[in-house]
Order: C-alpha cells, then structure tokens, then sequence
C-alpha cells in the first residue's frame, strides 16, 4: 500500500508534463523547418552571386541552367538531416561541373560530421574541400573585374584581385568552420543522447526498485501471515483432535474457541497494518510474549521445557524483538505438526556478546510425516529474518532430532519493515522443566 501512495505524486507530474512535451515538440518542429528554408535561402542567394560572376555574356540558356541547379541544390537541404550524406555528395558533385557556390556541400557536410562516422565523413569531406578548392580557383583564374575577391585601386580605377594565398585562407577558413560547426553539433548531439540514455537507465532502475520493494512487501506480508495464522490453526488443530480422540472436553472446546479468536484477531492486525502502515497496540509478537506464547502451546497439549533469559528487553529493538518471537513461534508451530506428542527443548539467551542465541529441538517422530506436510516456506521465512537482521539461522536434522539454531546481532543496520510491537517489558527470565500441558 505504502508503494502505491509513493507512486501517485510521479504520476501526476506525468500527467501535468503531457502538454508542456508537446508543446515543446511542436516548438522544435517549427524551428526544424525554420532552419532549414532559412538554409535554402542562404544557398539560393550564394548561387545567384556566383552565377552572376560565373556567367559568360550572350549565353543567357546557359546562366538559366546553372541557376535551375543551384535552386535543385538549395531545396536539396531540407532533407539534410535524413540523408545527409546523398546531399552532401549531390551538391559537391553538380558544383565540381558547374559554377554554382560550394555552401550547400559545405553545411551538408557538417550534418554528415554530426550523423555518420568514418568512411562517409572521410569520403564527403573530401568531396567538399575539393569542391571549394574548383571553385575558388574558378575565380582567382577569371579577369580581375568578373572575379568575387577583387576591389578597384582608388587612384588609377583598376581592377586588383585578391592573391592565391588569400584563397588559400579563405578556402581553410570555410572548410574548418564549417568542420567545427559539424563537430559542435556532433557533440551536442552525443551529449543529448547520452543524457536521454542515463535517463532511460534511471527509469529502468528505479522501476526494478520498485519491483524489489513490491517483492520484499509481499514476502513481508506473506510471512506475517504464515507465522501468526499458521501457529493458530496449527492450536486449532491440536484440540480438535484432542476432541476427536477423547470424551467431551469443554476446556478443549474452550481452547479451541480461543485459539480461533486469536488467529481472526492476528488477521484483523495485519490488515489494519496494511491499510495503514501502523501496528495496533494490542498485537501480540515481542520478548515480552514469550512466556505467554509458550504457556499457549503446553494449554494445547504440547510438551515445552524452556530455558529463557534476556536482559533489558525495553531496550530491544523492535524488529529484532518481533523476529526473535516469530522465529520461536514458528518452531513451535512445525514441532506440534510434524513431531506431535515430541518434547520440544527451546533456549533463549541473550544479548551475549551483544547477541542473542536461539535454540529450538525435538525429536522427529516420523520422517515421512515431515516431507508430506513441509512446504519449506516457514523455513525459508525464518532463514529470511535471521539474514534481514544481519543474523544467521540453519534449521536441519541432527541425528534424530530436528535443531533449529539462531544467532541474531542486537545491533544491526537492517531493519526489516513490518508492524513494531508495542509490548515490552524490563526483562524475561523464564525456567522451567514442566513437560505437558499444566500449569
């Protein structure tokens, strides 16, 4: 329940980011199109000045056609970013042919810097400096005054173009650019998508978290309800037989009727817990239930010797506290299924050396009994206990008795979630050798 209430604030700012996404999206989208009428624009206006100075008098068809080429090669840069490669080469191949400007190869070729890798880069930008190079050599080798980098001497009105080396630095200078424009975005681009990859991995982890959390949850509850219902119907069944067997018995039929409240009142408790992650005061399962836990397995007819003694059990931890009670009951509920009519030995001692030591045996009775009516489930959930609690526990045969051994630390860093028991007490002691069902 507690995840279902952590998850609903994510949803809702889910929800509240829908329209600002797509209001963002649509916002790009534009400024994508923008950019890119922008980009043919520039590139209509650098072909009509190169065809301008590129154009031979008296040969106007001529002009027309390089000038349908430069406009086929301008719009050819709004799909840059889908195949940038096919427009970088597709210009740079139509202005090594013609004079058109060399501006939509040299900014196809930095979307190629920022989308493909190796031989294509390689390949397009060689395409393209040898583009700029036809095409700044096409200049610098007309007349002085039909070429672009030229001006008029003041005094004499003639017409000085500029040197080769200019071109040269004019020719690096547009490569580079545009080369560093290419590795700019590239880098961004990279950047963006390794961020929106973390992001992805964020979601991935903190949705498996989630998933474990829902998982320890369930193994919580299921454990909880294994360990408190169990050992009370596992009671309900000892009188029941006991009544089967025998004459008419109503402190059997009483017993009966108590263990039965006891388990509907355990129920109640886990449920009130899981609807609102607290535990009620009157739930039993702490040090201080130990004796009154023991004394309701002897009502039911169980022979208990128990040795008990703890120290300062108000200071106890409560989840160490719970656990030690649900393990203890948890032993006494398999020894009344599996080996009933068995003397069951239980030692409890503790903190020595800032632990407590668990000791549950008896005598198993009959083997067979054991493997038809064991699921393992109790074992394995007090395994679980013991090692959320920084413990250990082995529960398995010795010779002919069955030992279940705890060594659980007092402090600990795990605290296993669950419902805190409320009842404590300054300390237990408890001795007794009593074998059978009295007082």
């Amino acid at each position: 329940m507690s995840g279902v209430r952590r998850n609903l604030p994510a949803v809702s700012q889910h929800s509240e980011s829908g329209p600002r996404s797509a209001a963002a999206r649509a916002w790009q989208r534009a400024m994508r199109w923008g950019s890119s009428w922008c980009a043919v624009l520039v590139s209509v206006s650098c072909g009509l000045v190169a065809i301008a100075f590129a154009a031979p008098k008296n040969q106007e068809f001529l002009a027309l056609g390089w000038l349908l080429l430069s406009l086929t090669v301008s719009v050819s840069l709004v799909w840059r970013r889908r195949m940038p490669v096919v427009v970088c080469l597709s210009a740079a191949g139509l202005s090594l042919v013609a004079p058109l400007d060399p501006f939509a190869a040299l900014l196809a070729w930095s979307w190629v810097l920022t989308l493909r890798r190796g031989l294509p880069a390689w390949l397009c930008g060689f395409t393209t400096s040898l583009t700029v190079a036809a095409a700044l050599t096409r200049d610098y080798l007309r007349p002085p005054r039909h070429t672009l980098f030229a001006f008029t001497e003041p005094d004499s009105g003639e017409h000085i173009s500029a040197p080769g080396p200019a071109y040269l630095v004019v020719g690096l200078v547009a490569v580079l650019s545009f080369w560093a424009w290419g590795m700019v975005r590239r880098s961004r681009r990279e950047t963006r998508v390794a961020m929106a990859t973390e992001l992805e991995r964020a979601k991935e982890a903190s949705h498996l978290r989630n998933e474990l959390s829902s998982q320890e949850e369930r193994q919580l509850i299921a454990r909880e309800v294994h360990d408190t219902v169990a050992h009370q119907l596992s009671l309900v069944a000892l009188q029941a037989s006991a009544l089967e067997v025998g004459d008419r018995d109503p402190q059997a039929a009483r017993n009966i009727r108590g263990a039965a409240q006891n388990a509907l009142d355990e129920v109640r408790a886990l449920l009130g817990w899981l609807r609102d992650g607290e535990s009620p005061a009157t739930q039993t399962g702490s040090l201080a239930d130990l004796p009154q836990l023991i004394e309701d397995a002897r009502g039911s007819g169980a022979q208990v010797i128990s040795s008990i003694y703890v120290e300062d059990v108000a200071s106890t931890p409560a989840p160490l506290s719970r656990a030690i009670y649900r393990i203890v009951q948890e032993c006494l509920t398999n020894a009344l299924r599996h080996a009933p009519g068995e003397v069951v030995m239980v030692e409890i001692a503790g903190p020595a050396h800032d632990a407590f030591r668990i000791e549950v045996r008896n005598r198993v009775c009959d083997p067979v009994r054991e493997q038809l009516l064991g699921s393992g489930s109790g074992r394995a959930g007090m395994i679980e206990r013991a090692r959320s609690l920084g413990g250990s526990l082995t529960a398995s045969r010795s010779g002919e008795e069955f030992v279940v051994s705890a060594h659980l630390p007092r402090q600990s860093e795990h605290a296993p979630a669950g419902p805190p028991s409320t009842r404590t007490g300054p300390a237990v002691t408890s001795r007794s050798g009593e074998v059978g069902g009295g007082q």
